[in-house]
């Protein structure tokens, strides 16, 4: 399986390229839900098991897949790279709980080559799951380094493009007055508040910088709040 898929890592540097291209132009749209121009393969789908060029790619993601957040645009990014007939993809969405998490990677490991746990509510599953399935690759997105081979991490630098929104608050804000809301206290989320504060005082030094963590990034309601 392994040699047979090594074009795996290729396929994850898309994969990895389309979600950060989909984050950055997602549609702000009220309601707004991917445009599916193929949906993702059945794990196991016997027409992508016989092409030798195309990778079976499960992914994991902690929320709905319609989001409009983070789990859409890493969704988003999966339905693109399949536009180009590389890979098959298998998704299961909603699973970012601790034992969810662990079963998800276990389901998909079964029947893809390449596993994608979106987000740190993977990180510890990948190194219980990874030691697991040596035939399978675990890509984990803010993940958790381990020895095993098979186990590889990816850090998303939020405190970047936070940065960048923090200097479009300053520069826009009519009162001097700009706020972040996060949603688990997490060190991507720490980071994100970091940058924004400092992009919005590169504008305006004199800036107040308000923040809060709700400790869930799915409460819609208590974000408002």
């Amino acid at each position: 399986m392994r040699g047979k898929n090594k074009v795996w890592w290729r396929v994850l540097l898309a994969l990895t390229a389309f979600s950060l291209v989909a984050a950055a132009c997602g549609d702000d749209d009220e309601g707004a839900t991917p445009t599916e121009t193929s949906a993702p393969a059945e794990a196991g789908d016997s027409e992508s098991d016989a092409a030798t060029d195309t990778v079976a790619v499960g992914m994991a993601l902690p929320t709905l897949k319609t989001d409009r957040g983070f789990s859409q645009a890493h969704y988003e990014g999966l339905l693109a790279a399949e536009e180009g007939g590389a890979v098959a993809g298998a998704v299961e969405e909603n699973v970012g709980d601790p034992d969810k998490a662990i079963n998800s990677l276990r389901n998909l490991a079964a029947d893809n080559a390449l596993v994608i746990g979106v987000g740190a509510q993977f990180a510890e599953a990948g190194t219980i799951v990874a030691p697991q399935f040596a035939d399978t690759e675990f890509a984990i997105v803010n993940g958790q380094p381990s020895e095993d081979p098979n186990l590889h991490v990816y850090g998303v630098r939020q405190g970047t493009p936070a940065y960048s929104a923090g200097v479009v608050a300053g520069h826009i804000s009519e009162t001097g007055v700009v706020g972040f809301i996060g949603g688990l206290q997490i060190p991507p989320t720490t980071h994100s508040d970091d940058g924004f504060a400092a992009g919005a005082q590169s504008v305006n030094p004199d800036i107040e910088t308000l923040s809060t963590v709700t400790g869930d990034f799915d409460d819609v309601a208590l974000a408002q709040e």
